[in-house]
C-alpha cells in the first residue's frame, strides 16, 4: 500500500509540475501580449497626442514640421505649448500667426481672428503686427464684417506705410468699397 501511495504522490507531483509549467507558459504568453499591447498603445498615444518636447528649439522645429505635414491639430498643440512655455521668445508672435493661419486654412475664421488679435494685444511692438493686422482684416472679410475690416486695413495703411502689405491693403480696400453694399458679402 505504501508503494502505491508513493506512486500516487509521485504522479500528483508530476501533474502539479505539469500544471505549473502550463501556467507559466500562459503567464509568459499574456505578458508578451500585454507588452505588444503596451507598445501599440504607446504608438497610438504618440500618434493621437504626441509628446511635446521640453527643448525650445526642438519644440519650434516639431511645430513647423507638423504644420508642413498637414497635421494642424498637432501643430497647434506644439505652437500653443511654445507660446505658453516661452511667451517672451521673439518667435512667440510668429507662433500665434501660425495658429491663426492654421484655423483660417480650415475656414475657422472666428478662431483665426482671435489668434491674430492676440498678436496685436500681446506683442504690440513686434514686427509681426502689420501681418497680424492684415490677416485679421482678411478674417473679418470672411466673417462678413466689412466695416471692421475696412477700419483695420486703413489703420494698417496709416501706421505701417512701408509694410510689405500696403499694396495688398489698397487692393482690398477697393474691393471692400465695391462689395460693402451687398448683404450676402457684408453684414456690417
Amino acid at each position: 500500500m505504501r508503494r502505491h501511495s508513493g506512486l500516487v504522490e509521485y504522479w500528483q507531483l508530476e501533474e502539479a509540475k505539469h500544471l505549473l509549467e502550463e501556467l507559466q507558459r500562459k503567464v509568459n504568453d499574456q505578458q508578451s501580449r500585454l507588452g505588444g499591447i503596451e507598445n501599440t498603445t504607446n504608438k497610438i498615444v504618440d500618434t493621437v497626442a504626441p509628446t511635446i518636447p521640453d527643448d525650445k528649439e526642438t519644440l519650434w522645429r516639431e511645430a513647423h514640421a507638423r504644420m508642413n505635414a498637414g497635421k494642424r491639430d498637432d501643430a497647434r498643440r506644439f505652437f500653443g505649448a511654445f507660446i505658453q512655455r516661452f511667451p517672451q521668445d521673439p518667435r512667440a508672435p510668429q507662433a500665434r500667426l501660425a495658429l491663426g493661419q492654421s484655423y483660417a486654412t480650415e475656414g475657422k475664421h472666428t478662431q483665426a481672428a482671435a489668434e491674430f488679435q492676440k498678436v496685436l494685444d500681446s506683442y504690440k511692438n513686434s514686427p509681426e503686427v502689420p501681418e497680424a493686422m492684415w490677416l485679421l482684416g482678411q478674417s473679418f472679410v470672411e466673417l462678413k464684417f466689412c466695416s471692421d475690416a475696412r477700419v483695420l486695413l486703413q489703420d494698417l495703411e496709416r501706421r505701417y506705410p512701408r509694410s510689405a502689405r500696403v499694396k495688398d491693403v489698397k487692393v482690398k480696400l477697393r474691393e471692400l468699397q465695391k462689395i460693402s453694399r451687398d448683404k450676402r458679402l457684408c453684414t456690417s
